[in-house]
């Protein structure tokens, strides 16, 4: 898009498998959108459901996949970059039949511009984004106190902000950027601890024995777009 030129993520090779390729092509014209269709619209989207989710980031798809699963009454939007992790979990989507996920193979950045209604989502989670750790690369990191004041802008009166990370200077940065938005989002304490013992753990994530932390946050102010609270 013009005017901006600072990426929040790297594109990899994408060196898809036979089953990851065999998923793409079957199921996505089902659960792929296209960011050139502009707004979508929730309720036609996911007829029935009272909430809709932003999932920024979901890799591989492990944790969208097990939230999708979990919450049939709920939309998610999936927002990734990376085609392997896209087949993968398109090929789990399909196998289960699961009528709750669409996914953005785009930058979130695009999505919100052009696809989000305004006050839509009931939450974001962003778990684990990029940490890009040298400091010549810290422009790059996507929870920025502008990324977080555009969200406040998708998210309506109550909804939630859940955010992980594993590095401790990216965590630090993500607290100053918190602190340094206007009243958009406060800190939900009493809403964290369920939401955190909730968050589904990655394969990878237990393996590696990763240890990090969450933030979780509360949109204050705001109307929803008719699908509920």
């Amino acid at each position: 898009m013009p005017g901006r030129s600072v990426r929040s993520f790297a594109r990899r090779g994408h060196r898809l498998t036979r089953g990851q390729q065999g998923a793409l092509d079957q199921f996505w014209s089902r659960y792929v959108l296209d960011v050139k269709d502009g707004l979508l619209d929730p309720a036609v989207l996911f007829p029935g459901c009272g909430r809709l989710i932003l999932d920024i980031g979901f890799g591989a798809g492990e944790a969208l996949y097990a939230m999708a699963q979990r919450e049939p009454g709920t939309g998610f939007i999936g927002v990734d970059v990376y085609l392997p992790g896209v087949g993968r979990l398109l090929a789990r989507l399909g196998e289960a039949g699961l009528g709750n996920v669409r996914i953005y193979v785009a930058d979130v950045q695009d999505v919100l511009e052009h696809c989000i209604p305004g006050q839509c989502l009931s939450g974001v989670s962003l778990f684990y984004p990029d940490p890009w750790p040298k400091r010549r690369h810290h422009k790059r990191r996507l929870v920025q106190p502008s990324f977080l004041a555009r969200l406040g802008r998708h998210v309506h009166q109550g909804g939630t902000l859940h955010m992980a990370t594993d590095d401790s200077g990216y965590l630090t940065a993500m607290l100053r950027a918190v602190a340094e938005t206007p009243a958009w989002f406060r800190l939900a304490p009493e809403k964290a601890e369920r939401l955190v013992r909730a968050r589904p753990r990655t394969r990878f994530e237990c393996r590696a024995g990763m240890s990090g932390w969450d933030i979780v946050l509360e949109r204050v102010g705001g109307d929803g777009c008719g699908l509920g609270e």
